[in-house]
């Protein structure tokens, strides 16, 4: 990936579970696409230019209260590893990644539940914020 010359965006995930206390198996969780329904996109960097994935940290914010942190290794223990991982799986299965596609390596932090009118902001450090309002 290194090589290919891509880029990383930090994201902020919209999750859409049919799970009321977000509660489940592995195998609840892919059944329900995985919970996703959208996410938002901050600037793209270059990959190379990030260093150790593994320790960006995120904060997690709602209308002004830190609501958690998390580093980059949760997304199985390097966000590059997540996404080496489903590069061979496609491979295996007779598909590839594309240059342009996007893809989600994994929450860094719990999900939290959403209200109307409140804002959300994900802060990813030198990579930047997304911020997100909920009408």
């Amino acid at each position: 990936m290194l090589r290919a010359g891509g880029v990383c965006m930090p994201a902020l995930e919209i999750c859409d579970t049919r799970y009321r206390e977000y509660v489940f198996k592995a195998v609840d969780n892919i059944a329900d696409n995985s919970s996703s329904a959208r996410y938002v996109l901050g600037a793209p960097h270059p990959i190379s230019s990030v260093g150790d994935f593994r320790r960006i940290q995120v904060e997690l914010w709602a209308d002004g209260k830190l609501l958690d942190q998390g580093w980059g290794s949760n997304a199985m223990d390097d966000p590059l590893i997540a996404v080496a991982w489903l590069a061979n799986r496609l491979n295996r299965d007779g598909a590839q990644l594309n240059a342009g596609d996007i893809v989600l390596t994994g929450g860094l932090t719990r999900g939290y539940r959403a209200q109307r009118n409140q804002m959300f902001k994900a802060s990813f450090g030198a990579l930047g914020d997304v911020t997100l309002y909920f009408r």
